[in-house]
C-alpha cells in the first residue's frame, strides 16, 4: 500500500470511530445581540433579536428574514401555536415597558398586549391557555385568546423556572427553593417539595417523574403525582439549566 493510499485509509478509519461527530450545516451572522433561544413550528426558527428586530430562519438551509419590529426586547424564548407568537418584552433604552403579547405572524400584527413582569421565564401553551412565570412571584394562566388571567398562583419569591404542563399539571419551581405543581385548570397547589436552593430552571417530566435542578448544587427526581422524593444526585457545581431525558434509560 502506498503512502497516499495509507493515509486515505487513516483517515477514512478515524471518520468512522467519530460516526456522529457534528457538521455545521450552515452559519448566519446577524446583526445585534441573541437573547433567547428561538421558537420552532416546522422547519420554521422564529429568533427576537436584543433591539426588537423579530426573525425567521428556515431551518434547512439558514435563509432568513426580518418579520416584524417591537418596541422593546425579548429576553426568553418565546411561545409558538399556529399564526400566533407570544413573547414577554421589556424597555429598551429609557423605555420603562413590561409586557407580554400576542402577535399575528400572518398580519405582522399585535393581537394584544398587557403589562407583565417576566424575567426569564418562558411561556408554556397547552390547549387555549398560556403558562408563564413571573418576577412578582406568580405564577399565572393566561387565555391565549384575550391576554386575560385565568388564574394565578403566588409563591414568596420569584418564578424564573419556565413552567411545564403535563396531564393537567403544571410544574414550576421559584427561588423559594420549592418545587410547585399545580392544578391546570384552578391554580390550586397539589404539592410543594423542597430542594435547599434556588430551582431557576424548568423542571423536566417524564413518564411518572419530575426532574428538577437547584442551586443547592443537586439534581432531584421526584413523583409527579404525590411529589414524594425518589431519588437526590449531588454534583460539585451549581446546576444553572435544565436535565436532559432520554426515552430509552
Amino acid at each position: 500500500m502506498g503512502w497516499c493510499a495509507l493515509a486515505q485509509t487513516i483517515v477514512a478509519q478515524e471518520n468512522a470511530a467519530e460516526p456522529n461527530r457534528p457538521v455545521p450545516l450552515w452559519k448566519v451572522r446577524m446583526k445585534g445581540s441573541i437573547l433567547a433561544i428561538p421558537a420552532v413550528q416546522g422547519v420554521s426558527l422564529y429568533l427576537p433579536m436584543g433591539d426588537g428586530r423579530l426573525y425567521r430562519i428556515n431551518a434547512k438551509d439558514g435563509r432568513h428574514e426580518v418579520i416584524g419590529k417591537l418596541e422593546g426586547r425579548i429576553p426568553v424564548t418565546p411561545g409558538i401555536r399556529g399564526d400566533l407568537l407570544f413573547l414577554s418584552i421589556t424597555g429598551q433604552d429609557k423605555r420603562d415597558l413590561r409586557a407580554l403579547m400576542a402577535y399575528d405572524l400572518s398580519t405582522k400584527k399585535v393581537i394584544w398586549q398587557r403589562p407583565f413582569r417576566n424575567a426569564w421565564s418562558a411561556p408554556a401553551l397547552s390547549g387555549e391557555t398560556l403558562y408563564i412565570g413571573s418576577e412578582d412571584g406568580s405564577v399565572y394562566a393566561v387565555d391565549t385568546g384575550t391576554g386575560e388571567t385565568r388564574w394565578r398562583f403566588s409563591a414568596p419569591r420569584q418564578i424564573r423556572s419556565s413552567p411545564v404542563v403535563k396531564d393537567n399539571m403544571v410544574y414550576a419551581g421559584s427561588d423559594d427553593g420549592l418545587l410547585y405543581a399545580l392544578d391546570a385548570q384552578t391554580g390550586r397547589k397539589l404539592w410543594s417539595f423542597e430542594t435547599g436552593g434556588s430551582v431557576s430552571t424548568a423542571p423536566v417530566v417524564a413518564h411518572d417523574a419530575v426532574y428538577a435542578a437547584s442551586y443547592d448544587r443537586s439534581l432531584y427526581c421526584i413523583d409527579r403525582i404525590t411529589g414524594q422524593l425518589r431519588w437526590k444526585f449531588g454534583t460539585e457545581g451549581s446546576l444553572y439549566g435544565p436535565p436532559a431525558i432520554h426515552e430509552n434509560q
